[in-house]
């Protein structure tokens, strides 16, 4: 099926459940609750309910990360994405400090096509909590109990084109590029035609990038520049063009008694 409707949180209710924890209100409160005369215990589970009426296990809710000082739920994540009606199971993962990834399981017949995926989140949550990148796997690793094993995920390709990565630096300026983005982005490698924010970029990590453009070029080069060209290549050739037009002022200092003269000047003008 794949739609919302079929997923959800498991809970447990019946004659041999717990009243509640031994003396700890804050657990009692996230995790037990009464509905009418039964004690309904809130596992934390998300799970899917086949079309046999068998219960899949397809994450945990309380899966909390916290990233550029924002808090993600990575349950949040999973149960939108196993709501897609190309996914059937999922899982989210922080990788380093601040990139989100996304390995899901494909729905009998269906091949996930990753725009469509981001799409969907986009228009569900706010951009902190998009994956950088989808991995699409035939399945799922688990530990003995059935949980996902997060150990045995493979590592993520941050959105990469193997072909690309081939593609070696035609210039001196694309080879600077590289390594400034390598270091940025603390990867191994990256393709001249690799989209920055693909591969785990932000904004503050933009940010940096420039500032270490122009450290090293010693060229003014607007914040804009990375995002209207997000790759390797095209990055290098707007810098060309900036340093043929020059359209960049460098910055003078004035003096403050030049200052004083040129508001003296002006009053006297508009006089």
């Amino acid at each position: 099926s794949g739609e919302a409707s079929w997923y959800g949180e498991i809970t447990l209710t019946g004659e041999g459940i717990s009243p509640g924890y031994w003396r700890s209100e804050a657990l009692n409160a996230a995790h037990f609750e009464r509905v009418g005369s039964d004690t309904v215990y809130r596992t934390g589970d998300i799970g899917r309910r086949l079309p046999d009426g068998q219960i899949a296990y397809v994450g945990r809710r309380d899966e909390q990360v916290k990233i550029r000082g924002y808090r993600v739920e990575l349950g949040e994540i999973e149960s939108l994405l196993v709501g897609h009606t190309q996914v059937m199971a999922c899982v989210a993962t922080l990788a380093g400090a601040t990139r989100l990834v996304a390995y899901v399981v494909a729905e009998a017949g269906q091949v996930p096509v990753i725009d469509e995926l981001r799409t969907y989140l986009a228009a569900h949550l706010p951009a902190y909590m998009l994956p950088q990148s989808y991995e699409v796997l035939s399945g799922l690793p688990t530990l003995a109990n059935g949980k996902v094993d997060r150990g045995q995920l493979p590592e993520p390709r941050w959105g990469r084109d193997p072909q690309q990565l081939q593609v070696p630096p035609r210039t001196e300026l694309e080879a600077v590029l590289t390594g400034i983005w390598l270091d940025v982005l603390q990867l191994q490698e990256v393709g001249v035609h690799d989209d920055f924010f693909a591969l785990g970029g932000h904004s503050l990590l933009a940010t940096r990038l420039i500032s270490r453009v122009r450290d090293q070029l010693k060229l003014e080069v607007p914040l804009r520049i990375i995002f209207e060209n997000p790759g390797i290549r095209s990055m290098a050739a707007a810098i060309e063009t900036i340093k043929q037009n020059d359209s960049l002022p460098s910055i003078v200092t004035i003096s403050r008694e030049a200052r004083q003269i040129g508001d003296a000047s002006g009053e006297l003008d508009q006089g």
